[in-house]
C-alpha cells in the first residue's frame, strides 16, 4: 500500500529535540510529562535565555525545512508566550511544563509538512524570523535584567 514518506533527518532531529525540551520525563504514577525546558527555567535569567535559544534553533530548523511565514508567526507567538510567562519565577516553570511550546511548534510544523508538497521560499521567512527573534531576545534581556529587578527592589530605572 502507500506508505507515508519518511520525514527528513533534520525533521526527525527536531522531533527528538522538542521531545527532550518538553516531554522527556514523566512524573511517576501520572501521565504528566515535562522536559529540560522546565528544569533549566529554574535558573533565573540564564535558564530563560538558554530555553529561548533552544526554541529559536528549532524554529530556524523549521524555516530551513520550508515552513511558511504564517506558520512561523504562529510558532514565534508560542515561544513569545512561553518566554514571557516562563520568566516569572516558579509560575513560569509550571507554565513551561504545561504549555510545551517547543512540542506545539514541532507538531504544527509536522502537520504543515505533511500537507504541503513543496517548501516555500527560504529568504523572506528567514529575514522575518531573524528580525523577530532578535527583537524578542532584546525584550527578554530587558525584562530579566532591568524590569524585574526594578520591580523586585522597587527602585527607579537607571
Amino acid at each position: 500500500m502507500g506508505e507515508k514518506p519518511k520525514l527528513p533527518i533534520e525533521t526527525q532531529l527536531m522531533d527528538k529535540m522538542s521531545t527532550l525540551l518538553d516531554n522527556r520525563f514523566r512524573v511517576p504514577g501520572t501521565n504528566f510529562r515535562f522536559g529540560i525546558d522546565a528544569i533549566i527555567g529554574i535558573l533565573p535569567g540564564f535558564g530563560d535565555i538558554v530555553s529561548y535559544a533552544m526554541s529559536s534553533a528549532l524554529i530556524l530548523g523549521m524555516v530551513r525545512q520550508g515552513a511558511s511565514t504564517v506558520l512561523i508567526l504562529k510558532m514565534i507567538w508560542n515561544i513569545v508566550l512561553d518566554t514571557i510567562v516562563g520568566s516569572i519565577p516558579l509560575l513560569g516553570d509550571l507554565f513551561d511544563a504545561w504549555y510545551k511550546a517547543n512540542r506545539r511548534n514541532y507538531l504544527l510544523f509536522k502537520k504543515y509538512h505533511e500537507s504541503n508538497d513543496s517548501p516555500k521560499s527560504l529568504w523572506a521567512s528567514l529575514l522575518i524570523v531573524m528580525a523577530l527573534l532578535i527583537l524578542l531576545l532584546l525584550a527578554l534581556l530587558y525584562v530579566i535584567f532591568i524590569w524585574i529587578p526594578t520591580k523586585l527592589w522597587n527602585s527607579p530605572l537607571p
